[in-house]
């Protein structure tokens, strides 16, 4: 066979002096290789050379489709399983996310609250602030009329006069002259 020609050397040197081949191929007839049947002595292929050929040829193509198959298979596998763990990640990012949002969330709820109980305490101190305040003028003027009053009796009341020492026991007892100084 004129295809044999370069390989016409080493088939000698090895002693074959007949060989047979078929090529095996893969579903989309890419050649996968070839089997081949040699004798040390000079023949023609038989019925059953062809039947060995033929079923070798069958169950490499099996056997490497299978293995590429396998190979893809394990590969797509490994391309799922990075694309998982990424995803993964990307979920995990979220989670925190959304535990700090939900955590921000809480905080401005509470600060929220907190600032309506300090409105409500606010509005409960300056109402009764107002009142004192809206009276501190009223209060002023009646401590100013008291002491007069008072300063008024002292000096209308006799020394000596009974009703006077009573006086002078209650306004020592009560500190009457540091109160007309302080409460003003």
């Amino acid at each position: 066979d004129p295809l044999w020609a370069p390989f016409k050397d080493f088939a000698l040197s090895h002693g074959i002096q007949a060989c047979w081949s078929m090529p095996f191929t893969a579903q989309n007839q890419t050649v996968l290789g070839t089997f081949a049947i040699s004798h040390r002595f000079p023949c023609q292929p038989t019925a059953y050379h062809q039947q060995i050929l033929t079923m070798a040829t069958h169950l490499a193509t099996i056997s490497i489709e299978a293995y590429r198959s396998a190979q893809m298979l394990l590969q797509a596998n490994q391309h799922l399983e990075a694309r998982i763990l990424e995803r993964t990640q990307d979920l995990q990012l979220a989670l925190e996310n959304l535990k700090k949002t939900q955590a921000q969330l809480v905080q401005s709820e509470k600060m929220s609250s907190l600032g309506q109980m300090m409105a409500g305490i606010a509005h409960e101190v300056n109402n009764p602030v107002g009142f004192i305040k809206g009276n501190l003028g009223h209060v002023a003027d009646y401590t100013t009329d008291l002491m007069k009053v008072i300063e008024g009796y002292q000096s209308l009341c006799p020394v000596g006069d009974q009703g006077d020492q009573a006086f002078e026991a209650i306004a020592q007892s009560v500190d009457l002259d540091y109160i007309k100084t302080d409460f003003p």
